[in-house]
Formats: C-alpha cells, sequence, structure tokens
C-alpha cells in the first residue's frame, strides 16, 4: 500500500515536471525557430530620371593624329570619348538646340540640328555656333575630303570649312533624310527618292521603290551603298541610284546602318539591333537597350550605337553588346489628367499625382518605354514599344495586352466605343475592349494605292472625327475609327503630338511647326516664333499650350496667336497636360514645369531621386526596402546564399550561394552557374555586368566564372597588382562601363581588370590597426559608386575605407556587438553604394542597414 502510494507520488511529480520544462522545452525551440538567417548581402537600387537625353547622332574622327568619338543629341548634349578608354566626357555646347547629326570632316567636326543650327570644332572639346542658312531642321551631314553637307526637310547647304555654309534647294522639293559619302560620291536618300551628287552642290535625282521611306544611310566596299528605312527595309546600291532590295528585318524601322566585315549592322525602333548580309536569315543581337537606336559609327576597335535615353553601346562583332554609357534616366513621353495626373515613359514608367507637383511611383508590369496614354470608358490605356499595350481602372494596378504586331505604338486615343492605337510603319489598330485588336489601313500619301509605312507618332479624338498625325506631315482622319483618309501634306516637317478640343484640334512638330483645325480637314499652318522641337500640345479651358525642346513652352489664347514662355528648364519637355487648375509638363530628363495662371508663368521642379536596396539572408529570404521592388524570395536551397546582385532596371535579381549555383528571382536572365567547383573552393560573391546581361562570380581563392556577355580574360589594369595575394578573396565588382571587373581580397588588397580603373587599396590602413604589423581588421565588401571615379572597402571592425574620390568613413554604430539573448550578433557584412556617389549604406548581420553619408556642407 505505501509502495503504490509513493509510485503514485513519483507519477504525479514526473507529469508535474513534463508540464512544467516541455512548454519552456517548445517555446525555446519555437524561439530558436523564429529567429531569421543572418543577413549575407546587399544591393542597392537608384531610380532616377535626370540624365535620359536622346542621342541621335554619332561620328568619329582623328584629332591631332588621334581618334576620337563625338555623340550629340537632345538640348546640344555633346559627348566626346578617347578611343581606348570607354568613358564619355561631356563637353559645353554653344547652344540649347537639338542636335540630330555630327560627323568629322576636313576642318574636326560639324553637328547640325533644329532651326538649320550647326556647331564646329576642330577638336570636340570648344565647339562653336555657326548660320547655314537654313530655316529648317537639319536632320543629317556628311563630309568629303574637301566638303560638308548637310540635309533636311527645309533644305540643304554645303561648306568647305564647316563655318562658312551656302544653303541651297532640295532637288524638286525632295524629302531626304540620310546622307553619306563614299567613293568619290555623295549619296542621300529619303521618301521614295535618292540623289546623288559628285562635289555636293549639284544633284541628280533617282526613283526608289514607292512607298519606300528610307532614313539611314551607308556604305560597304562589298555591296555598295546600304539604305534602311520603315517595314524594316534594306535596299543596296552600287551607283546610289539603281536599287536592290535586301531581305527586311521584321516589324522595325531601321534608323542606322554600317557596314563592318561580318555584315551590315542594322539599329532601329526599339532597341533592335543585329547583323543582316545578302541571302541570310537576320540574326538579332542582344543588348540592354529598352529605347530606340538612333546612330551606328565604327572606331578602330568596336561599333558604337546610340539612342534614346541616351544609351551607348559598344560591340566587336555586332551580336554581343555593351553598355559604354547606361541610360541613366526614364524620360516621361506622356501625360493625361482623367481626375488624377498620370504620366508614363522609358523603361516602363509610371507616374500618378494629385496635384501635378508631388509625383508617385506606381509598379510598371513591363520594361519596355510606354510612349502614351489616354482616357477610355472604364479607366486608362497605355501603348509602347513592341506593339506593348497596358490597361488600368485606376492608373495604379496596371495589366498587359496582347496587341497582335511588334511595332512600336506611340499614339492613343479612345473614339466612339473604341481605342485606336498608332506607331511605327503606319500602324493603326482599333479594339472595341483592348482584347482583341484589328489592323486598319491609311493610303501612303506619294503612293496612294500603298498602305502607308510612315511612323504615326500621335492619335486624338475630337467631337466629329479622329486624328493621326506622323512623319513628313502625315495627317489622317477618320469619322468612325475603321476608315482612314490621308491628307495632303502640308509640310515636310515631322508632326510629333496632337490634340483636340471639341472639334478643334492643334498639332505640332519639327521646326516649330504649328498647324490648326476646325473639322479635322482643313489645316492652317501658323506662325510659333520657334524653331525649336515641338513634340506635346494641351488644352486647358480657352488656351493651348505647346512644350519641346531647350525648355521651350508656348500658349496661344487665339488661332494664330502664340507666345514664348518661360519654362525655368533646358530640358526636352515631351509630356503636357492639363489639371483643373494647373497646368504641367514633363521632360527627359525628370523636369517638371508647372504653372497655375493658365500658362502665363511657369516654375520649375525635378522629379526626385528614389533610391533602395535589397537585403538577401542566408536562407535566400529577401526584404526590399525603399524605392527597391520586392521581386520575392529564393527557395529553399542546400547551400548558403552569399551575394546578391540586381541590374540598373531593377526588376529582379540574381541571388549566388557557396556552392556555386545562381538562383534568378524576378524578371533577370538565367545565364547558368559555377556547379563544378574544386574541393575547397566556395563562391563568396556575384557582380553583373554594366548591360545587365551577364553576370561574375568571386570563388575564396579568387578564381572568376563568368556568365553571358561577361568576359574573363582581361588584362590587368595599369598600376593594378599583377600577382594574386595570398589572403582569401572576398568580393568583387563590375566596372561602370565596358568590360571590367576588380577584385577584393580580405587584407584589402585589391586587383583589377578590364575597363576598370585601379585606384589603390586598404592593405597599409588595415594593417597598420595592429600593434604587431599583423592586420587588425579584414575586409569584407567593395562597392562602386555610380561615376565611378572611386571605390569603397569595408572592414569587419564597420570602417569604411574610401579609394579615388570616395570618402572614408569611421566604424561607429557599424562596429561588431556581441549576441544579446536570442538575437543574432550584430556584425558588418556588405555594402552598397547611396545613390548621390557621395554615401554608402552598410548592412548588418543582425539586418540593420546603417547610412554613411559625409556631413552636409555649412551654406548648402
Amino acid at each position: 500500500m505505501i509502495r503504490r502510494l509513493i509510485c503514485t507520488i513519483l507519477a504525479l511529480l514526473f507529469l508535474w515536471a513534463i508540464t512544467l520544462v516541455v512548454p519552456r522545452m517548445i517555446v525555446a525551440s519555437f524561439r530558436r525557430s523564429v529567429v531569421p538567417a543572418p543577413i549575407a548581402a546587399i544591393a542597392g537600387y537608384r531610380e532616377a530620371y535626370a540624365g535620359s537625353e536622346t542621342l541621335h547622332g554619332v561620328a568619329r574622327a582623328l584629332v591631332h593624329d588621334r581618334p576620337m568619338l563625338v555623340a550629340v543629341g537632345e538640348g546640344g548634349l555633346i559627348l566626346t570619348n578617347d578611343e581606348g578608354n570607354h568613358l564619355w566626357a561631356r563637353q559645353e555646347s554653344p547652344g540649347r538646340s537639338e542636335l540630330y547629326a555630327v560627323t568629322g570632316g576636313p576642318a574636326g567636326f560639324v553637328a547640325v540640328g533644329s532651326g538649320g543650327f550647326a556647331a564646329q570644332s576642330a577638336d570636340g572639346i570648344g565647339w562653336h555656333p555657326v548660320k547655314t542658312g537654313v530655316h529648317g531642321t537639319l536632320t543629317a551631314i556628311a563630309a568629303s575630303r574637301d566638303r560638308y553637307v548637310t540635309i533636311g526637310p527645309a533644305g540643304m547647304a554645303s561648306s568647305a570649312d564647316g563655318r562658312t555654309w551656302v544653303s541651297a534647294d532640295v532637288p524638286q522639293d525632295a524629302n531626304l533624310m540620310a546622307i553619306t559619302y563614299a567613293g568619290d560620291l555623295f549619296v542621300a536618300v529619303g521618301e521614295g527618292v535618292s540623289a546623288v551628287s559628285s562635289d555636293g552642290v549639284d544633284w541628280r535625282l533617282c526613283q526608289v521603290a514607292d512607298g519606300a521611306v528610307l532614313q539611314s544611310l551607308g556604305h560597304s566596299p562589298t555591296l555598295g551603298f546600304i539604305a534602311g528605312g520603315t517595314d524594316g527595309m534594306l535596299l543596296r546600291s552600287r551607283d546610289g541610284c539603281r536599287w536592290a532590295p535586301l531581305s527586311p528585318v521584321p516589324d522595325v524601322t531601321i534608323r542606322a546602318v554600317l557596314a563592318v566585315p561580318e555584315g551590315i549592322v542594322a539599329a532601329g525602333t526599339g532597341g533592335v539591333i543585329g547583323i543582316a548580309w545578302p541571302g541570310k536569315a537576320w540574326q538579332e543581337g542582344a543588348s540592354d537597350a529598352r529605347y530606340n537606336l538612333e546612330s551606328l559609327t565604327r572606331a578602330d576597335d568596336r561599333i558604337v550605337a546610340v539612342g534614346t535615353g541616351g544609351v551607348i553601346l559598344s560591340s566587336v562583332d555586332g551580336r554581343r553588346w555593351q553598355t559604354e554609357r547606361r541610360s541613366a534616366g526614364q524620360p516621361m513621353l506622356g501625360a493625361i489628367f482623367n481626375g488624377r495626373f498620370t504620366a508614363v515613359g522609358g523603361g516602363g514608367s509610371i507616374l500618378t499625382s494629385t496635384d501635378g507637383e508631388n509625383w508617385t511611383r506606381r509598379v510598371p508590369a513591363t520594361r519596355r518605354a510606354l510612349w502614351a496614354l489616354a482616357p477610355h470608358d472604364n479607366g486608362l490605356i497605355a501603348v509602347g514599344s513592341r506593339g506593348q499595350i497596358m490597361m488600368s481602372r485606376d492608373g495604379v494596378l496596371w495589366s498587359t495586352r496582347f496587341s497582335g504586331s511588334r511595332a512600336d505604338l506611340l499614339g492613343v486615343a479612345a473614339f466612339r466605343r473604341q481605342m485606336i492605337a498608332v506607331g511605327q510603319n503606319g500602324t493603326i489598330l482599333t479594339s472595341p475592349d483592348g482584347d482583341a485588336w484589328t489592323p486598319r489601313r491609311a493610303a501612303d500619301p506619294v503612293a496612294p494605292r500603298r498602305a502607308t509605312s510612315l511612323a504615326l507618332w500621335a492619335v486624338t479624338n475630337a467631337r466629329d472625327y479622329a486624328v493621326a498625325v506622323g512623319e513628313n506631315g502625315l495627317i489622317v482622319v477618320s469619322r468612325d475609327g475603321t476608315t482612314w483618309k490621308t491628307l495632303p501634306p502640308l509640310t515636310h516637317q515631322d508632326l510629333l503630338a496632337v490634340m483636340a478640343d471639341g472639334n478643334e484640334a492643334v498639332a505640332v512638330g519639327s521646326d516649330g511647326i504649328i498647324l490648326r483645325t476646325a473639322d479635322g480637314d482643313t489645316w492652317t499652318q501658323e506662325a510659333s516664333g520657334t524653331g525649336e522641337k515641338l513634340c506635346a500640345v494641351a488644352y486647358w479651358k480657352s488656351t493651348v499650350f505647346a512644350t519641346g525642346s531647350g525648355g521651350t513652352i508656348l500658349t496661344s489664347t487665339a488661332p494664330g496667336q502664340w507666345t514664348a514662355r518661360a519654362s525655368g528648364t533646358r530640358s526636352t519637355l515631351c509630356a503636357a497636360t492639363a489639371g483643373e487648375d494647373v497646368l504641367v509638363a514633363l521632360g527627359y530628363s525628370g523636369a517638371i514645369s508647372h504653372s497655375h495662371d493658365g500658362g502665363v508663368t511657369w516654375e520649375a521642379t525635378a522629379l526626385p531621386v528614389r533610391e533602395g536596396y535589397w537585403l538577401a539572408r542566408a536562407d535566400g529570404d529577401v526584404i526590399a526596402s525603399g524605392a527597391a521592388l520586392d521581386q520575392g524570395s529564393m527557395g529553399a536551397a542546400r547551400s548558403p546564399v552569399v551575394g546578391i546582385s540586381a541590374p540598373v532596371s531593377g526588376d529582379g535579381y540574381w541571388l549566388a550561394t557557396r556552392d556555386g549555383h545562381v538562383h534568378v528571382v524576378g524578371g533577370v536572365q538565367d545565364f547558368g552557374g559555377a556547379v563544378d567547383l574544386r574541393p575547397g573552393q566556395e563562391i563568396v560573391g556575384i557582380d553583373h555586368t554594366p548591360s545587365g546581361l551577364g553576370y561574375r562570380l568571386l570563388a575564396n581563392d579568387g578564381a572568376i566564372f563568368c556568365f553571358g556577355n561577361a568576359h574573363c580574360d582581361l588584362p590587368s589594369s595599369p598600376g593594378s597588382p599583377v600577382e594574386k595575394p595570398v589572403a582569401r578573396a572576398v568580393d568583387l565588382i563590375s566596372a561602370p562601363v565596358g568590360e571590367g571587373y576588380a577584385v577584393l581580397y580580405a587584407d584589402g588588397s585589391v586587383r583589377a581588370f578590364g575597363s576598370m580603373k585601379y585606384m589603390g587599396d586598404a592593405t597599409a590602413t588595415l594593417a597598420g590597426r595592429g600593434g604587431d604589423g599583423r592586420p587588425a581588421a579584414n575586409a569584407l565588401s567593395m562597392a562602386l559608386p555610380l561615376h565611378g571615379k572611386g571605390y569603397w572597402i569595408l572592414a569587419d571592425d564597420g570602417s569604411v575605407t574610401g579609394l579615388g574620390s570616395a570618402p572614408t568613413f569611421a566604424p561607429g554604430d557599424a562596429a561588431p556587438a556581441p549576441r544579446k539573448s536570442d538575437n543574432l550578433p550584430r556584425r558588418p557584412v556588405s555594402i552598397a553604394a547611396r545613390a548621390d556617389g557621395q554615401g554608402v549604406w552598410i548592412a548588418m548581420s543582425d539586418g540593420r542597414v546603417i547610412d554613411r553619408s559625409p556631413p552636409p556642407v555649412p551654406g548648402q
């Protein structure tokens, strides 16, 4: 009996112990399970709009027996490059006029542009304005050994020295759009014609195939003259007069052609670029261009392409393209007010605003350029590159539709219960619901039995008609949206924008051209008082306002009366709209001008630079912060994450694991991983190439693995150590342009390769902290500012050593700290550059991110 009582008591004590201990064990286990994995790496993101000026032309010439490249574009933008370094420098422009073309000749470089403006430079650095005598846009220029010749819709001019010009009328009022010189012959091409001249003064006109609109021209030693144009047309000619077709490039307008040993490099709308050759299929190259490519030239060591967004690409063979200059910003291309302001632009940018001054970025469903948007019965519709169509009910959430076309769609409107989209190659599409689209036809103004292949840049709806406008003064009108009538052209200038109010419509375009109609059929030209390009027009009550290049803003309260207004900016303004009490114009470089008094006075502001970052945990979880968008996390992995890399577009990222695998998250490409590592070899870092079309992996022994368009076999940069250090490799960064990278080692040493500039290391700095000569700190991570004029090295004591122009920062609160309770120990693990190029983010293992920036300068 006593024994049974004792057993019962012991059993009760055991049960009591279980009830006391087990819950604590469960809680402890739960706490351990919810403690997150440590942070392994950080990647920065910068969303900005400045620096997005279009580059229209590029050329090469010898300056003091040294080759130089010059690129020109929006707002008088001039960039130069000494061949071999792949770095482009901005030069002071003598004017704000848009520059469309540049060439090298007997007296150096000459660039031409809007309003007949030209600029001449003997060395590419100092530029001087000159008058050509042509009162209109000059779109192309070529040079022989003793003469320059420039052409445009309004005329042509020639010069022996680039300073004194003699203007002349275009033969038979032909619309010539491109010119070149080769084989002792000037050749020009355009709308249905070509012209040849031995001296650039006396010209012979030749007919080309009906409907041919040729916009680019080059010369091949084997094929002769090569011309490209709308509908992907490619032609060749031995004499510049008789032309034979080559296989066309599908769904693209060819804006530039260049002969190379591998074939014909052709570039054009939508960022399309590749190689063509008689009898062979078109081979599209790999590039990150998201906008149009406008011009090509051949340097001694590479092919160079430039385009909208300010992008500069280069290639050795015309197939694989590297980024030499990123499109730093996202140009705003269209805007409307529909109870709220909405604007769209490059890279799929979508912004909304309630007041026209403070703008919110919306998550894009595309990275393609969006050229225009319009309201319809159920919300908003936007159109863009390669047939892109987006729809939204509220301007916040957007979804993609299929148009059935790969042509760039440049304008959109809603008319009589249907949507109308227009674009390159004369494209007209209509749809009742945005889902099913039907192609429509507009006759060519020169060959009426053919459908036009001229680009339609904009469309709008009046009360009784819809009207679309485009290249070479093209105007097409419809009373039902289905049948379109082509009007006789009033001008050769491109019409870039059109807007209607009631039954009145106003169209604007290059050279300050303005046309107005009260019924859609009869149009009258009005004097604008400017030669600048006008690329947007909008109504506000009884006022019409037009905006364009150089920050141009014009207002009109009555037909034929236009007044220039001070916009407060020199940026090109190609998106304009009006709200209830504010007029808004948005620019290519983040500039915004707004007016609260009907367009009389304007105030300029700028879209702010927004930045953010992604933190990658060792278990593959990714945390997005700031402007960086959450693209998701990695699934379960057998090996811990050691690095994260995100391209400039911010539409995804790569996560590298220690065993060499690369995991793709979001809209980036999968280029593979280093799956065959040697025993003891571990991956420690990853970084993408400037184009985002490849990446490199770094192993702890300093080995580099290259994927996509990344190159491994690159020479050491000048001044960089050649021998590999004994210390283990810990991180790598890619050069901001070209092909290059740098490797960081634990002792603070740095080795640079290719186009990556070597700017020193941190070995002395880190070693100097130990009393016995041994390093008191180890290097962990490396970061490069946007301008690429320095780099930072993060050490495990939290200090940041700046080299080149990068400032140095003390450890401060980035110093390591011991573990507290059940939390992770806090130690620095990775570094990323801030958007301003002056500061950094330091990622700590416990998830904290510490901002390190120089103190503000007093008085600023």
